[in-house]
């Protein structure tokens, strides 16, 4: 009899897509760029600053629930394809249709590269969830032996140093350069930093005390990250206002290594991790589209442009009033969602699963892609 997969990190995923969704509704569309510190802090430019500080706390949540299921198992090379098949069908299917109807607003080499960008985003350098994360499941086989033979010493004092060198230094370090404004040390949103999330999730899973693994410690932290959140956006406007060369207000949200970023995506993993919701049919269906959400909406450059400048033209709506400016953003955000979920559960049921059906019964394919075995 098959195990009925329980439906609270799949509610998390679900949650965290949403987060992502309404980060990409402001910093893909231009509304940053409306922000203005004259003086004082304006409700709609608050709302919106809060509204996307989930992005790169729901980017950490993927890594450590990734960690935390894979690090004491083996991928195989049909779980790579299926996740590498997605991605390009999504990347040949959508620009192919803006190439015909004739839709190259950014210009017809930005329109190309959106069909190979896992290359493209690779070549210039770029940190790209989905590239890199292809790229963390070909290594995470080897990350796991190091996961297992490391003492819960050993793993605390290695998840210190990477936390020290991409978390606290990036946070908490800054300086004034020549031309007067503020910096802080890179983001390092790498693979590196990949790695480092990924680790954090298989300690959760192997040596977290069960005294802090509780989902009452999961919702108190949640509820104090966010108030940190926010009260650090609304002080760090304060500062700008007094000093326009200081850094943006966003700071401790908008890099996946940082602080808050951090700590948010620890206390919510926490938290779902212990709740106890049972199985829900309904959940895990809406959830298996997670991957595809995010595939279709931030597909490229010129998608980006199409939902957010052309379509729902985000920036226009940046000056309305504080319930209209709330309310159209949940719904922009809440369609996009709905229409996303149920082209990926097309493409499941009618492409996917026969093709992956077939592509099952090859043998190699259902393999480990390293063998476990010790070198002799």
């Amino acid at each position: 009899m098959v195990k009925e997969r329980k439906s609270n990190i799949e509610l998390l995923r679900i949650i965290m897509i949403l987060m992502v969704t309404c980060h990409h509704y402001v910093v893909n569309s231009g509304i940053e760029s409306l922000y203005t510190f004259d003086g004082k802090i304006g409700a709609n430019m608050l709302f919106m600053q809060i509204f996307s500080s989930g992005g790169k706390i729901a980017i950490n949540g993927f890594l450590l629930i990734s960690g935390y299921f894979m690090c004491t198992s083996n991928t195989t090379l049909l779980k790579w394809l299926k996740l590498f098949f997605e991605i390009m069908f999504y990347n040949i299917v959508i620009n192919s249709i803006f190439l015909i109807v004739g839709y190259t607003p950014l210009g017809t080499r930005t329109l190309l590269d959106g069909y190979f960008p896992l290359f493209d985003q690779l070549g210039a350098g770029k940190d790209s969830f989905i590239s890199l994360f292809l790229f963390l499941l070909l290594v995470s086989p080897f990350i796991n032996k190091l996961i297992l033979t490391m003492s819960r010493r050993e793993y605390r004092i290695l998840l210190g140093v990477l936390l020290f060198f991409f978390t606290v230094i990036s946070s908490f370090y800054m300086r004034k350069s020549v031309d007067g404004y503020w910096y802080f040390s890179n983001n390092w949103e790498g693979l590196g930093w990949f790695v480092t999330a990924y680790l954090m999730g298989g300690y959760i899973r192997l040596h977290l005390s069960k005294k802090w693994d509780t989902a009452r410690t999961g919702l108190i932290m949640t509820v104090v990250s966010a108030i940190l959140i926010c009260t650090s956006i609304y002080v760090f406007d304060i500062i700008k206002i007094k000093e326009p060369t200081f850094f943006a207000a966003t700071h401790w949200v908008f890099g996946c290594n940082k602080i808050l970023a951090v700590l948010t995506a620890i206390s919510l993993f926490i938290l779902f991790k212990n709740l106890n919701i049972g199985h829900s049919r309904f959940i895990n269906t809406v959830s298996s589209a997670t991957f595809g959400v995010l595939l279709i909406h931030g597909n490229s450059d010129t998608m980006r442009h199409f939902l957010w400048v052309d379509v729902f033209q985000n920036t226009s709506w940046f000056n309305v009033s504080h319930i209209d400016i709330v309310l159209r953003a949940v719904c922009v955000v809440a369609i996009i969602y709905v229409c996303c979920v149920i082209i990926d559960l097309l493409r499941q049921k009618l492409i996917e699963a026969p093709l992956f059906r077939a592509l099952g019964k090859i043998e190699f394919l259902t393999k480990p892609l390293y063998n476990k075995k010790e070198n002799t």
